[in-house]
């Protein structure tokens, strides 16, 4: 959790839903939100560069 941003993800369906949000005064702030079926590809180029942790 890289200033204050987490990462969340679900399957729905054959889809993966990936939400990047922070925290502010009790307010959730919607960083990013991906839709996809390539959820595998969309982790290893995040954490490769660097841009994403796996922390569990």
């Amino acid at each position: 959790m890289e200033h204050g941003t987490v990462v969340a993800m679900k399957k729905v369906n054959a889809k993966s839903v990936i939400l990047a949000y922070k925290m502010e005064a009790g307010v959730v702030k919607v960083i990013t939100l991906y839709y996809t079926t390539k959820l595998d590809r969309l982790l290893k180029t995040k954490t490769v560069r660097g841009a994403w942790k796996r922390v569990k």
